[in-house]
């Protein structure tokens, strides 16, 4: 009898920390993070581009340490983000946005990782027009170096036959 009274007072424990522990959990779990294809100053400006879009203000940045940090305020939400380089060319994007309850806004900072993705892709596409057009005015150039280098032979060539 002490043994069933013994295992069901764990078995009762154990029940009852299962919505404790979920509920830290909720609360603990406040940040959303993407891993983007950008150094880390990329990555940082193409943050920046998306909160200011967003209307949110950046209130205080540190970029003197590992990881970058930033707090912005705009309405009613505050956004907490944090870059951290996982390589030369790629950086992991944190945000925690707050809007006054005790949960985090996850939905919002996820749309938020959505802006800064689309900026790096906008800003990559523009980058290979760029990449492809400086290849195209190079080949043209080429072209006009030799179609003057031509017409100076075939001038020459007129001279001399005269």
């Amino acid at each position: 009898m002490l043994a069933g009274m013994v295992t069901a007072g764990c078995t009762a424990a154990g029940m009852a920390a299962g919505p404790v522990l979920a509920a830290i959990s909720l609360v603990g779990d406040r940040s959303v993070e993407r891993t983007v294809a950008a150094d880390l100053t990329t990555a940082w400006a193409a943050t920046v581009d998306a909160l200011a879009r967003m209307a949110v203000r950046i209130d205080g940045s540190d970029r003197s340490g590992e990881a970058w940090t930033l707090k912005g305020t705009g309405g009613t939400v505050t956004v907490h983000g944090e870059l951290a380089r996982v390589t030369p060319v790629m950086t992991r994007v944190s945000l925690r946005v707050e809007a006054g309850g005790i949960t985090a806004d996850k939905k919002t900072g996820e749309e938020i990782l959505n802006q800064v993705a689309g900026t790096l892709t906008a800003a990559s596409a523009a980058w290979a027009a760029s990449a492809e057009r400086s290849v195209a005015n190079e080949r043209l150039d080429a072209l006009h170096r030799e179609i003057q280098r031509l017409n100076s032979k075939l001038d020459g060539d007129r001279e001399h036959r005269r």
